[in-house]
C-alpha cells in the first residue's frame, strides 16, 4: 500500500506540471486575445511540441479544454469558486481542474489550485454533499491520494451542486472556497469524449 501511495504521489507531481500549465492557459484564454495567447505561449515556455490549447465549451459553471502535448492528447476542465474565504490580503487565482492524458493516460485527476502555497502537511479536505475527502499538497496545489479517490470525488462531484474546499496557507491562514458544480457533468463529457482511451 505504501508502494502505491509513493508512485501515486510521483504520477501527480507528474501531472501537477500539467495542470500547472493548463491552468495558465484557462486564464489567458478566458483573458485575452489569441495574439497575447501566442506571446504568453512564447514567454512562460510553452513545450515546443506542444500546440495551443482549443476551447471544448463552456458549460454553466465550468470550462472545458484540451491541447496535444507531443504525442499526448490532453484535456481538462476548470472552474473558479463562486465564493472563498478566509481572512488573507492576497490571494492568486483559484482553481479545480480535472484532466485526462489519451491514449492510455491518466483520467480523472482531480487538482486543487490554492491560490497560496498550502502549509506543509495541513490536510486539505474537499466536501461535495455529505462526502468529504482528504487530500494532500505539494506547492500551491492538492490532489487525492489514489486513483480509486479520484473516481470516487469525480463520481460525487457529477451528482453534486456544489462543492467546498478546505485549506490552510504556509502563513496559517484558513480558506473555504465553495465551487459550483452546474454543468459539471456536460464538460467532463466533452473532455472524456475528446481523450477516450
Amino acid at each position: 500500500m505504501a508502494n502505491k501511495t509513493t508512485n501515486h504521489t510521483t504520477t501527480r507531481a507528474s501531472d501537477r506540471d500539467d495542470d500547472c500549465r493548463a491552468l495558465d492557459m484557462t486564464t489567458v484564454l478566458r483573458s485575452f486575445s489569441f495574439f497575447v495567447l501566442c506571446l504568453v505561449l512564447v514567454a512562460t515556455g510553452w513545450p515546443a511540441d506542444a500546440q495551443e490549447p482549443q476551447t471544448l465549451g463552456t458549460y454553466r459553471d465550468w470550462s472545458a479544454f484540451t491541447y496535444q502535448d507531443g504525442g499526448t492528447r490532453v484535456c481538462y476542465m476548470g472552474s473558479e469558486p463562486t465564493d472563498s474565504q478566509g481572512a488573507y490580503d492576497q490571494r492568486g487565482d483559484i482553481w479545480t481542474l480535472v484532466t485526462h492524458r489519451s491514449p492510455g493516460g491518466s483520467r480523472d485527476v482531480v487538482s486543487i489550485i490554492a491560490g497560496y502555497n498550502y502549509e506543509e502537511d495541513a490536510p486539505v479536505t474537499v466536501t461535495v454533499g455529505n462526502k468529504s475527502f482528504s487530500l494532500f499538497s505539494g506547492g500551491d496545489t492538492a490532489w487525492t491520494y489514489t486513483d480509486s479517490d479520484d473516481h470516487d470525488l469525480v463520481a460525487a462531484m457529477k451528482a453534486g451542486v456544489d462543492m467546498t474546499v478546505s485549506g490552510k496557507s504556509w502563513r496559517g491562514t484558513q480558506t473555504t472556497d465553495t465551487f459550483s458544480l452546474l454543468g459539471f457533468t456536460a464538460a467532463y463529457e466533452a473532455i472524456s469524449n475528446h481523450c477516450a482511451n
